[in-house]
């Protein structure tokens, strides 16, 4: 069985879900799959390069600025993880990502633009649900 440190780990641990804020070792992975969905996708593989000139300067600058979207994403996703719900990557995969793919389309079609607070949770939001119904309803974390 594998495992992993508990300084770097996907969320789904049972302390992951009565914490209020993100967890430090669940941030780091976040924000990993949060910009490399931000650079591309199998179907985008050249948007990287094409954020640079939309006026982020250096790639630490955009990946600093995508990680204002990490505590949106951790109050509602909390609001409905269920104990029956992986702590095995599978929220990074289906949910951080896809999100960063979303972050990473809207600044290049809306030149460099970050999407608003609102456009942004109504996707986190759309995301979490998606996922979360996929797990039979159950108690889940106070919200």
């Amino acid at each position: 069985m594998k495992t992993t440190p508990l300084y770097f780990r996907p969320c789904g641990q049972a302390a992951d879900r009565v914490s209020e804020t993100l967890p430090t070792g669940v941030a780091a992975v976040w924000g990993a799959a949060l910009f490399d969905g931000l650079m591309g996708s199998p179907e985008a593989p050249e948007r990287g390069p094409r954020l640079r000139p939309c006026g982020h300067g250096e790639w630490i600058d955009l990946i600093c600025a995508s990680t204002r979207y990490l505590a949106p994403l951790w109050t509602c996703c909390r609001r409905f993880w269920p104990p029956s719900a992986p702590a095995d990557g599978a929220f990074e995969a289906d949910v951080v990502r896809p999100f960063g793919e979303l972050l990473g389309y809207h600044l290049v079609l809306h030149q460099g633009q970050w999407p608003s607070d609102t456009e942004a949770e109504a996707v986190i939001h759309d995301l979490v649900t998606a996922f979360f119904n996929r797990y039979p309803v159950g108690s889940s974390a106070p919200a």
